[in-house]
């Protein structure tokens, strides 16, 4: 199924361009052609009024959309409160994320062993509300990582939830070094898919599991992920609605964000080549 313009937006996740300043990850955004960049909570965080409104200017100026926030962990009380992101006032958050002109904001549940999933679940619906008061989505972001590790559980969570504004932030990585569960995937309506995030990696996880996801991705189509077939069960469910890199690693910190948002968005380009048959740009 060939993925158009009509149906895609194009968003250059931040962790491809490394640490540094918003306004040169938005002039790197702009480079590629990419219509929308995620922001980073400490992009905003501390900011009055004023200042948020110019940061929307800014990035109007770079003709960016500044479309979703990363990340918040304190929507549920199942998770410690040590992680970054995990001590903010959500309220004051999701006001933050619409005066910058974002339509939504990625939720990633803390580690904890055995957490119930009702709890979670009726977390998350309480936060979509909490969103929707200011027309924002909330994409629960699943992580072997978390304790929402999977597929299958944040479905089980956003289905349960009801909420119409509460969809999953697909992760190739989080994906592939999670269950990798394809027969769920495929059952997912597209339009609960609200973001996906595409990244490789060996198959063998380099050093620790959190090392691995925040040093050692690659490029598309530079691993041994079979991103082939799970763009094309996306593509089925119609689920690649706003798409991008995020290309996590010491090379691309290196490469600066010019180099690492060419080298990125072009490895991306060929990746849906190969998968559907169209480039996205």
């Amino acid at each position: 199924m060939p993925v158009t313009d009509r149906t895609t937006s194009w968003l250059m996740w931040s962790g491809t361009l490394g640490d540094c300043p918003l306004e040169e990850r938005l002039e790197a955004t702009a480079q590629v052609g990419y219509g929308q960049l995620s922001v980073r909570l400490d992009d905003i965080a501390g900011l009055d009024d004023d200042s948020l409104t110019e940061v929307g200017r800014t990035a109007e100026r770079h003709g960016v959309q500044l479309a979703t926030l990363e990340a918040i962990f304190s929507w549920t009380d199942t998770g410690p409160r040590d992680w970054p992101g995990s001590a903010v006032d959500v309220a004051d958050t999701i006001n933050r994320a619409a005066a910058v002109g974002c339509d939504s904001i990625t939720a990633i549940a803390a580690r904890l062993d055995n957490p119930s999933i009702d709890r979670q679940t009726t977390d998350f619906a309480a936060l979509c509300d909490l969103a929707a008061e200011r027309g924002l989505a909330i994409d629960l972001e699943f992580s072997p990582l978390s304790s929402v590790s999977g597929i299958s559980e944040a479905w089980q969570i956003v289905s349960d939830a009801g909420r119409p504004n509460g969809r999953i932030l697909f992760d190739t990585w989080h994906f592939f070094r999670g269950d990798g569960d394809l027969a769920t995937l495929a059952t997912v309506p597209g339009p609960r898919i609200g973001q996906v995030q595409i990244s490789d990696a060996s198959s063998l996880v380099q050093g620790k599991l959190y090392a691995d996801t925040m040093r050692h991705r690659r490029q598309p189509g530079e691993g041994d992920f079979d991103l082939v077939t799970v763009l094309q069960v996306l593509a089925k469910i119609d689920g690649l609605r706003s798409v991008g890199p995020e290309v996590i690693s010491d090379e691309n910190r290196a490469r600066g964000p010019l180099e690492a948002a060419r080298v990125s968005a072009e490895a991306t380009d060929r990746l849906f080549e190969t998968a559907l048959g169209t480039r996205p740009r």
